[in-house]
């Protein structure tokens, strides 16, 4: 069972969501969605690559079509959560 979700919108962010990521648990009971908002640098090709590397985080990477904004993005994170918190 989930029991934490962390949802992160990320726009042109290629290095720094990654020490994010290096920062979370790697716990059953949670739950981290990146949703990349049409980057146009390396952010998803790079979370992608990251997702692969042991020890595995319970880590969904999505990407919108182009930029919407992070109040868009937001949303789409909130419904894709399955955590309790």
């Amino acid at each position: 069972m989930i029991k934490l979700s962390i949802l992160t919108p990320v726009y042109n962010q290629e290095e720094l969501v990654l020490k994010g990521l290096d920062s979370i648990p790697r716990r059953d009971d949670i739950e981290v969605i990146v949703r990349d908002d049409g980057s146009t640098d390396n952010t998803l090709a790079n979370l992608r690559e990251y997702k692969l590397k042991p020890p595995e985080l319970n880590l969904t990477v999505q990407a919108n079509d182009k930029n919407h904004g992070v109040a868009y993005t937001a949303n789409r994170l909130l419904e894709s959560a399955n955590g309790e918190y």
